[in-house]
């Protein structure tokens, strides 16, 4: 089954490649993005079946595009292990509410199921809750991870089915897993039809851009993370402009300069893309660059409703592109790209700056970054005084192997490689 379905989407391949831009930008993927929908939906209905039900959270130190797909990948965890996965709460710095993105009282309970967005597993709502859903750390250590088997034997071939299938192909399995559980509700989608509107006359295709600015600049090389120019993105643009036709480009940032950059260097380039900004610029650009965003958000710097609202509708927007431009080290890019391709149902070209698309958070290798960190690791008897350099289990190994394209290191960890021509 693997090697027919690879067949039938060729050379596309986000897991393993950083661009990909075919001769059209609307191939078809087959049966690819169909079947697992319906694998996902059968494992969703399966849930109604299981002993309890475990409220979903994702990570408290997070922003709100890494808080979404996090959650997403919880839920789904959840799944595989016998427990609903329902409701989706809040990210705790929503103390005010989501604002004006949620819908009912589900919004009053800190709830994003059936608030801002759908139930996909509201027929296991009645369920009781799960016995350490929110675990204490000494009563309930490792019962959270224990599995507890579907009694229905259906209902454990659909997970099973879904599990073997998301082992199999991350990336299609994310995308369905994406698009059925991050299901807009009426005031989110009114939110984004209304920013949809005022896109205007917007000709197609549209080339949707994230431009990432913020800690990516600041310290986003520890992370794995590279802080690019207005032009880096205008190249790239440009290549899918030439290629599929200079229609809208709808841009994504919260950074003016980053914005005017990427202009002027269209302009330069002679592209003449309808450009389309989306983002909210009011913060300026020194405040959002000064601090971690959930340092902003946390210290009421930043409307953390507002800025939620913010993040969905521009996730969305993104997502109703025909190709992608961005980074996949950004938890943002990596969803919106995946929607992209749930909404489409194709291999929807795409070109990331820095590494291939990863379901777990991948990062960029730079030698002249990384190589003293090894070589201190290397040195270092506690490891222990790397932790504040780098969030990354970095390895003396890491990277050091000579290769003619860039890839994954062999270490099986989430750092993508440059190409090099010979050794360190």
């Amino acid at each position: 089954m693997r090697i027919l379905l690879l067949a039938a989407v060729a050379a596309y391949d986000p897991e393993n490649r950083a661009t990909y831009l075919p001769t059209r930008y609307d191939e078809k993927a087959d049966d690819l993005a169909a079947h697992a929908q319906h694998l996902f939906d059968r494992a969703a209905r399966a849930a109604s079946t299981a002993r309890c039900r475990a409220p979903v959270a994702g990570h408290k130190r997070s922003g709100f595009g890494s808080y979404l797909r996090i959650l997403a990948h919880e839920a789904e965890d959840l799944l595989i292990r016998g427990r609903a996965p329902t409701p989706l709460l809040q990210h705790a710095l929503l103390e005010k509410g989501v604002g004006s993105v949620g819908d009912g009282r589900p919004c009053a309970k800190k709830q994003l199921s059936s608030c801002v967005f759908h139930d996909a597993f509201v027929e296991a709502k009645s369920l009781p809750i799960c016995p350490c859903a929110n675990p204490n750390p000494v009563n309930c250590r490792g019962e959270r991870h224990r599995a507890l088997p579907y009694k229905d034997g259906e209902a454990k071939r659909a997970v099973e089915d879904w599990r073997r299938f998301a082992e199999t192909y991350p990336f299609w399995a994310s995308s369905a897993l994406f698009s059925a559980v991050l299901r807009p509700q009426k005031r989110l989608r009114a939110a984004i039809a209304d920013a949809t509107t005022k896109l205007g006359d917007a000709p197609r295709p549209w080339v949707a851009a994230h431009l990432r600015r913020g800690d990516a600049c600041r310290d986003g090389a520890y992370m794995g993370r590279t802080c690019s120019s207005g032009d880096d993105y205008a190249r790239a643009c440009c290549d899918a402009g030439r290629k599929y036709g200079f229609g809208t480009l709808i841009v994504a940032t919260d950074s003016s300069s980053a914005l005017a950059e990427l202009t002027a260097a269209l302009a330069e380039r002679r592209c003449p893309f309808t450009v389309k900004a989306t983002s909210d610029t009011s913060v300026d650009d020194k405040t959002r660059e000064s601090a971690r965003v959930e340092d902003l958000l946390e210290s009421n710097v930043l409307d953390s409703a507002k800025e939620f609202a913010g993040v969905l509708v521009d996730v969305f927007l993104l997502a109703s592109g025909d190709v992608y431009i961005g980074k996949f080290t950004s938890n943002l890019d990596r969803l919106a790209y995946a929607l992209l391709v749930a909404r489409k149902g194709v291999a929807a070209p795409y070109v990331s700056l820095d590494t291939a698309w990863s379901k777990d958070t991948p990062a960029l290798f730079d030698a002249a970054t990384h190589r003293p960190l090894q070589k201190l690791l290397n040195e270092t008897l506690h490891k222990s005084q790397l932790r504040n350099i780098t969030r990354k289990k970095l390895r003396v190994d890491e990277c050091r192997a000579p290769r003619a394209v860039a890839g994954w290191s062999e270490t099986g960890s989430r750092w993508w490689c440059p190409a090099t021509t010979t050794s360190a």
